[in-house]
């Protein structure tokens, strides 16, 4: 970024940012305007390039840098690194070069991962957290598409995308993020805890529930999918007629409902439906209450998928636990 990259026009700002195309062989910059205000957090960034201009220019002067190309940009700064000082985080300049330089997107990027090491951020599964200033460009637009309500036009028009292959990306990002949304304002259980039916026995419910559902399985037996009747149970022995709601979803979006496992190939032929039709009317904004419908549908699908999986893994493994067991007594025995 210049150090000029700061343009005003009344109560709002243009910053000027450098960005390259990460395909195609481009090896010239081209410059996106970025409008913000001089309100909230547009006025801290505004506020915070100000004072990296007073700063550049100090430093400019202290160093007695002649004219050259580093009086041009933005981020010019003492060479330095993070060093981690008992177990608090401190900034180490270099002595051996006590000059200034300008940085680079690659050097913020080799900070991010100094910081993910010395502060050890880490995902849930142990894996190192290490994000790249293309990645804060990224939840920016997800952020703006999802959060804000900007139109497909307004990110295009923010991010420079010349089509729409682009933006389609961010489009899924913001539809993964209403799935989990959905899926936790429903108070569903966790897909592993769930129950579920599959060669007719029924898993992780109470002896009770399980006992009176066994007696006669069609009376429970939920709406349709995928063009085929009775694809599911519904565990609600006090009188839930599932017959009598005239929308399936609502039986998947239900903790009663036990999905059978016999019908998975079922309930994926169901899901591909409805992501095909979210692929088809996501960037129409005349079809705007079909996505969210297929959006809504393929969420609670989703749950049901994830529940069949693991049934199906957690029958192989009772399988192969019993094959063992059989073989050890045997050679027990002999």
């Amino acid at each position: 970024m210049k150090r000029d990259c700061l343009k005003a026009f009344y109560s709002e700002y243009v910053i000027n940012i450098p960005s390259f195309k990460q395909s195609g062989g481009y090896d010239r910059e081209i410059i996106k305007p970025i409008p913000v205000l001089y309100a909230g957090h547009g006025k801290y960034v505004i506020d915070l390039i100000r004072r990296l201009q007073k700063q550049t220019e100090d430093l400019v002067k202290q160093y007695n840098t002649p004219i050259s190309a580093k009086q041009e940009f933005l981020f010019t700064v003492r060479h330095w690194s993070f060093k981690n000082k008992d177990g608090k985080l401190e900034a180490a300049y270099s002595r051996k070069h006590d000059s200034i330089w300008n940085w680079t997107g690659t050097k913020v990027n080799q900070f991010f991962k100094q910081l993910a090491l010395i502060l050890n951020i880490r995902e849930k599964n142990g894996e190192l957290i290490i994000p790249t200033t293309h990645q804060f460009r990224h939840h920016a637009v997800s952020d703006r598409l999802y959060m804000v309500g900007y139109s497909i036009e307004q990110v295009r028009k923010l991010t420079g995308h010349k089509n729409e292959t682009m933006t389609k990306q961010y489009t899924h990002q913001m539809i993964e993020k209403h799935k989990d949304i959905l899926v936790r304002i429903s108070g569903l259980r966790n897909s592993h805890e769930s129950p579920y039916e599959f060669k007719g026995k029924i898993i992780n419910l109470d002896e009770r529930t399980v006992l009176q559902l066994s007696k006669d399985h069609r009376r429970y037996l939920t709406w349709e999918a995928n063009g085929k009747k009775g694809v599911g149970i519904c565990s609600d022995i006090t009188g839930c007629n599932p017959q009598g709601t005239s929308v399936h979803f609502e039986c998947y979006a239900c903790n009663w409902f036990l999905p059978k496992l016999e019908y998975f190939d079922d309930y994926k032929a169901e899901y591909a439906y409805w992501q095909d039709v979210i692929d088809r009317t996501s960037l129409d904004p005349n079809r705007a209450a079909h996505t969210e419908n297929a959006i809504r549908n393929v969420s609670y699908i989703e749950r049901i998928l994830e529940i069949c999986n693991y049934g199906l893994e957690q029958y192989k493994r009772t399988q192969v636990a019993e094959l063992t067991q059989n073989a050890e007594f045997k050679y027990q025995w002999e």
